[in-house]
């Protein structure tokens, strides 16, 4: 528990010197690692056994996810990843989207299914995904909460996040 306050707590400290221009894109390496950290927040993500990921549109960073493999997300690990550009045969814990054009087929899927939706594209959480992540204008890197999507998808975030984040409505 003391390592995900010490990683939130340099996520702050980078979000916090971090632009308030809208955010670009993330690259996969870096998504993949903050996401990954801000998973450990959702607590029924984080008290399960295995955590399993779909990405989107991004080969990239399905790669980039798949080489984190048994990572801990809490008390959980980062187990398989798949990818394409349509939504998953089997119900996953998580859906990634990568092309924020089709972030509409996402949250109906994620709503109907309470499965959590994540992104790279910050344009995406405008646009329904729960949360996301960018880099802002100084190259460094964003966070943003959809809240009204979350509650949708039956997340339970560890309010620390409120701390790291910037939210949307």
């Amino acid at each position: 528990m003391t390592k995900v306050f010490s990683v939130l707590a340099a996520v702050v400290l980078v979000v916090a010197a971090g632009s308030v221009c809208a955010a670009k894109d993330a690259p996969p390496d870096v998504a993949s690692a903050l996401i990954i950290k801000l998973l450990a927040l959702e607590k029924n993500l984080a008290a399960g056994s295995e955590v399993s990921i779909h990405v989107i549109g991004s080969p990239a960073l399905a790669e980039a996810f798949s080489k984190a493999v048994g990572i801990p997300i809490g008390a959980a690990k980062l187990g398989k990843v798949t990818g394409g550009d349509i939504l998953p045969p089997a119900k996953p814990s998580v859906v990634c989207l990568a092309d924020a054009a089709k972030a509409s087929m996402v949250t109906e899927y994620t709503r109907r299914e309470k499965v959590a939706s994540v992104t790279c594209a910050p344009k995406a959480v405008e646009a329904g995904i729960a949360l996301g992540v960018g880099v802002g204008d100084d190259g460094k890197p964003e966070v943003l909460l959809n809240m009204a999507a979350s509650k949708a998808e039956g997340l339970n975030w560890n309010p620390a996040i409120l701390k790291v984040a910037r939210t949307v409505e």
